[in-house]
């Protein structure tokens, strides 16, 4: 399965490429958004979903493509103690305009089961979004999209 969030800010590209060739500063952001999710209450088809802040994350070798900058994600987000979700993505910045860059998350991810899959499209969702917010909001003012 795929998921993707994207969000502008107001931040030039190079700047934010400059940020993202060091991204070891990525990693309390993700322990932060995998704590914000694992802090959401677990709603109706979602029992049993019960997350892990304490997920794994690593961060792959940056890199430019094209007029956009790349810094491959790999996370997992234990969902239960025999439910674990493994996220495999790109953070991409490209530029739109001299003082906005284009932030988007995506990544792949297969359901670990047939059961809860509406919840872990869920998780999967809000890991994005929560990552992708904590990421925007370090590098600068959040514009509209």
């Amino acid at each position: 399965m795929f998921a993707r969030d994207t969000v502008d800010i107001s931040c030039p590209f190079e700047v934010v490429a400059e940020r993202l060739r060091g991204p070891g500063w990525l990693q309390p952001i993700w322990a932060a958004a995998a704590g914000r999710v694992a802090s959401e209450p677990v709603s109706g088809d979602d029992v049993g979903l019960a997350l892990d802040a304490d997920g794994c994350f690593e961060i792959g070798q940056p890199h430019t493509c094209s007029a956009s900058f790349h810094v491959p994600v790999f996370w997992e987000v234990f969902a239960s103690p025999d439910l674990t979700i493994t996220l495999d993505g790109d953070l991409r910045a490209t530029p739109v305009r001299a003082s906005v860059t284009r932030l988007q998350l995506q990544a792949t991810y297969r359901p670990p089961s047939a059961n809860n899959v509406d919840g872990v499209k869920r998780i999967a969702a809000a890991s994005l979004r929560e990552v992708l917010s904590g990421v925007a909001a370090s590098l600068g003012a959040v514009t509209a999209s």
